[in-house]
């Protein structure tokens, strides 16, 4: 028996605390031969760390550590170093097996004041995964009669106290880091072996005693990884980011950056700087990459919401909205990911700025200090309620008189967003009446799908309708699916839910056609929202203006159960007697405030044929994916 073990064990005979010191290991080797790692009973957990444990080992995020951190920020056009507050949300407990860890650039651990060490077979219903020098578990760890703690030598009845179960061993100096390798090896007769490859496997993952580590990590269901990149550590990051892109949005709000405008295109550059490799993470993965994308829009808008108070309106409804504008990589029959990420950067960012923007108006109108542009920007603002499109220029309604008798097909991609923001500006009002019900109309401006590019999603059991480039008219809320079954007479909820089914891919197909093409909806496509309201054949703005108004008057009737017949056009076919009070609309060629409206007349069999011709219309949208979320 070594020196150092019998004076252990002569110490603990004696009821005596055990002291290790520098004078003590001079002579002591630590052993790492003549002995063979064959089963989990030769494996110990040694854990360096600073923090005292109290009757187990708590996780960073348990512990709720906190801290600052100093982030350089360009607000203004300046940069300015602003100290945000920061959390650990680190949620496993780390271990090297048989050794102490060693510092390395991930990490420096020379100067830990404890070592807790425990047999791996004790402990391993903790164990989730990791490699032989970083194991690790999830959630706190017990410390048990099978731990052993050294710590510094004034401290041993304190940790007594702390952990009554646990051997407590003392040592002399400021750092355990000397004594733990030789204590696991000398006195508890454990294999030592050494870390390589900053701190992960044994013996560079060349040896026995590496492959029978495996061997036991594969018999409990552990999962082999390092803990960089694992779902652990994207889990981890993703929690930090959130942190850190909310505390980025209060500091925006606490200084006033976007008082001026001219600060716009600097906060908005951060943002999408902050966002965009996180979003690139959940795009990783090729089945569950958009959907998981799409999850993250949405956490963020509720952190944000949360935290801030400011309110983007950002369901997953709303985000489908953004994500129908997204073009596809045909040749492929998927979306192309950085298009996606690109885009959606985009629309966050713009979004988030606008609420920020609009807040920090609110702010200047309540001081009297808003400009004259700002405050016919606030009025527009408070027209369209939450305005998505962000940058509404104060002299765009303006710009949309001049454009009432211009042919659709002559203006440019500027006027026609011009087009499509006031009238959406119109829409709102439409909106504002069915706010409690939670109904609203949206027009947009969607890409072309040739035939030949649906045959290709075809092909891959996916229907997606073919379309012509123009402006369409959307309509969305909560509880579509329920009422345009009962006005239908189809099931769309148990057709939905074929789609989450064991169906054959042909079945499939099927399911997600009968999806968007819902007969006698008023809806061109049910799943995206797109109703059958023909815009393509409207000539001039103003045109197009006046159908869109009464068609969506007439829509939100069928929509609320009134017995309303009307056509693709906006025209009603039958007029009922109704009590019922009617909803205010906006003509085309009025001002905002203005809401009345004239039908045009029209024959019986040009109703009726139009009628006829809407009975055999198919979607004219693209189905995006059948576990989606639609509109």
């Amino acid at each position: 028996m070594n020196d150092l073990k019998a004076n252990y064990e002569l110490a603990l005979q004696k009821g005596e605390n055990f002291i290790l010191n520098m004078e003590s290991i001079k002579n002591c080797r630590i052993d790492n031969t003549g002995k063979e790692i064959k089963t989990i009973d030769d494996l110990i957990l040694v854990r360096k760390t600073g923090r005292f444990p109290k009757g187990f080992m708590q996780t960073p995020y348990n512990a709720n550590a906190t801290g600052k951190q100093l982030c350089n920020l360009n607000l203004d056009g300046t940069g300015k170093i602003y100290e945000l507050p920061t959390r650990k949300y680190r949620k496993t407990l780390h271990f090297c097996l048989n050794a102490g860890v060693e510092s390395h650039s991930y990490g420096n651990w020379d100067s830990c004041k404890y070592a807790i060490l425990m047999p791996l077979s004790q402990m391993k219903e903790h164990i989730v995964g990791g490699l032989e020098c970083d194991i690790f578990a999830e959630g706190d760890v017990p410390i048990t009669e099978n731990t052993y703690i050294l710590c510094p030598q004034d401290e041993i009845e304190k940790m007594k106290t702390a952990n009554p179960l646990a051997n407590v061993v003392g040592y002399e100096g400021d750092s355990v880091t000397p004594y733990v390798n030789i204590f696991l090896s000398q006195v508890l007769g454990y294999k030592y072996k050494a870390p390589t490859e900053k701190s992960t496997t044994w013996d560079s993952g060349h040896s026995k005693d590496h492959d029978m580590a495996m061997q036991i990590f594969k018999d409990n269901g552990w999962e082999i990884t390092t803990h960089t990149d694992s779902k652990w550590d994207l889990e981890e990051r993703y929690l930090a980011f959130l942190n850190q892109f909310v505390h980025i949005v209060k500091t925006v709000l606490r200084e006033k950056v976007l008082y001026e405008k001219n600060n716009i295109q600097y906060v908005k550059a951060t943002l999408i700087s902050k966002l965009g490799p996180t979003l690139n993470n959940g795009l990783k993965a090729e089945k569950e990459g958009l959907q998981k994308a799409k999850g993250i829009i949405f956490e963020i808008a509720e952190k944000i919401k949360e935290n801030t108070g400011l309110d983007l309106k950002l369901d997953l409804e709303s985000i489908n909205l953004l994500e129908e504008q997204i073009p596809y990589n045909v040749d492929k029959a998927t979306r192309l990911y950085s298009t996606y990420q690109d885009f959606m950067l985009e629309q966050l960012s713009s979004i988030l700025v606008n609420a920020i923007r609009e807040q920090c108006l609110l702010e200047k109108e309540k001081n009297g200090i808003l400009t004259e542009e700002e405050s016919i920007l606030l009025q527009g603002k408070r027209v369209l309620g939450i305005d998505h499109e962000i940058d509404l220029d104060s002299t765009q309604i303006k710009k949309y008189e001049t454009l009432l008798d211009r042919d659709i097909s002559s203006l440019s991609e500027e006027e026609l967003q011009t087009v499509i923001a006031v009238q959406n500006i119109k829409l709102s009002l439409l909106n504002k009446q069915t706010a409690e019900k939670k109904q609203s109309f949206q027009l947009q401006s969607l890409h072309e799908i040739t035939p030949e590019q649906a045959e290709i999603y075809k092909q891959v059991d996916e229907y997606v309708p073919v379309r012509k480039k123009g402006l369409y008219l959307k309509f969305g809320s909560p509880n579509k699916t329920e009422v345009i079954s009962s006005l239908t007479g189809i099931d769309l909820a148990q057709i939905n839910n074929l789609l989450n089914s064991n169906i054959t891919k042909e079945e499939l197909y099927q399911a997600t056609k009968a999806y968007c093409v819902v007969p006698n909806s008023h809806f061109m496509d049910f799943e995206h929202g797109i109703t059958d309201c023909d815009l393509l054949s409207c000539k001039t703005v103003r045109e197009l203006s006046e159908k869109v108004m009464k068609y969506a008057h007439l829509f939100h009737e069928f929509y609320e159960g009134k017995k309303v017949e009307f056509d693709k056009d906006g025209n009603q076919i039958e007029q009922f007697s109704n009590s019922n009070e009617h909803l205010d609309v906006v003509s085309a060629d009025s001002n905002l405030n203005d809401t009345s409206f004239e039908s045009p007349k029209v024959t019986k069999e040009e109703l009726l044929k139009s009628k006829a011709e809407l009975q055999g219309i198919e979607s004219q949208m693209e189905y995006s994916q059948k576990t989606g979320y639609g509109l």
